[in-house]
């Protein structure tokens, strides 16, 4: 879509004690309780459509997407810890919140809505803060880690994506770390 308007917010709760076996029984159990919570919201204020048609010429959306997770317990597994940014992880703590706030310029569809290019403009912060999990003695952290970056991408009828997009860790956990400049190219596939 190269017009959208409005915001989403989704929300989860997630409880799994010891005594709920999710893997092998020579596996240690998890043992924790998350909650999750993302907000989108999105706006397009310019868009020119092609005359006498629903397929536009152009467009510009501004957006932003936060994400915040709350996990504690005593046996948290490695997926439900940290989150990532791009071109950095986010630390694993008690509090995680990620936030990316973007521009985006969508070309022309071409013949169809869900064929165009776009060109996206974005910045991501990460914030972590609390108990680190897994931890044998408690331990507690406040890290920061922050990138921009642009994303070159062609939509194909939402099955396929291709992209290249490159960014700069401008802040890296744990004292501002190495930055540097990370560059992907690829696709995705959606069926």
């Amino acid at each position: 879509m190269t017009a959208i308007h409005g915001f989403n917010l989704d929300c989860m709760y997630r409880y799994n004690p010891a005594s709920i076996q999710i893997f092998e029984k020579e596996s240690p159990s998890a043992d924790f309780t998350a909650v999750l919570a993302n907000f989108n919201i999105a706006y397009t204020p310019v868009v020119l459509y092609k005359r006498e048609s629903e397929l536009t010429h152009f467009s510009i959306q501004l957006g932003n997407d936060a994400h915040y997770k709350y996990v504690k317990g005593s046996k948290v597994p490695y997926y439900m810890q940290g989150d990532t940014i791009y071109g950095s992880y986010v630390p694993s703590a008690m509090h995680t919140f990620t936030d990316e706030t973007y521009i985006t310029f969508f070309g022309p569809q071409l013949g169809a809505k869900d064929l165009y290019a776009s060109l996206k403009l974005f910045h991501n912060a990460g914030l972590s803060y609390g108990e680190v999990a897994n931890t044998s003695s408690p331990m507690e952290i406040l890290e920061y880690t922050g990138s921009v970056g642009v994303r070159a991408e062609f939509n194909i009828y939402n099955i396929c994506r291709v992209f290249y997009q490159a960014g700069y860790l401008y802040w890296a956990p744990f004292n501002g770390g190495d930055k540097n400049i990370e560059a992907a190219f690829g696709f995705s596939m959606e069926v």
